[in-house]
């Protein structure tokens, strides 16, 4: 029995000294609050049969494998209030698209004429309760260390 309450308190023990450690990560780390989801991006407008500028169709990795001439594999994440959909540059280059691949690499923001629809799956794991959709407009386009990310408010 008495082993029984020693291995009890030393459990309790380390679990919150992980806890705690945790904690002070959380504070010490400014992207604690980044969460993320590995997507496949279908590009192209929904209204002109996925061709010209736009984002057709977001997808779970795992729901689809992706056709890289016409999609590419990106990472959808919430980070510090901002939704985030980065692009690795060598990927772009890939897609047949020239018009998307034009507007990502040279210009600082890009006019989506549809809505950006992102699956419940996806908003969930990124920590919102509904699906997101983002309307269509104006986003800023960011370009570091050969990501390419479009910035969602």
């Amino acid at each position: 029995m008495r082993r029984l309450a020693v291995y009890l308190f030393l459990l309790i023990v380390t679990t919150n000294m992980t806890i705690a450690q945790t904690a002070q990560r959380s504070r010490d780390d400014p992207q604690a609050d980044r969460r993320s989801k590995e997507v496949i991006v279908y590009w192209g407008s929904p209204d002109m049969n996925c061709k010209r500028f736009g984002i057709c169709e977001i997808l779970t990795v795992s729901m689809h494998n992706s056709d890289v001439s016409k999609s590419s594999i990106g990472v959808f994440e919430a980070k510090n209030g901002e939704y985030l959909l980065s692009f690795d540059e060598n990927d772009i280059r890939k897609i047949d698209n020239r018009e998307v691949k034009n507007i990502l690499f040279n210009y600082r923001s890009a006019r989506f004429d549809n809505d950006i629809v992102i699956p419940l799956e996806i908003s969930k794991q990124v920590g919102s309760r509904n699906r997101l959709v983002f309307p269509a407009g104006h986003y800023n386009l960011s370009r570091q260390q050969k990501v390419i990310t479009i910035h969602f408010k």
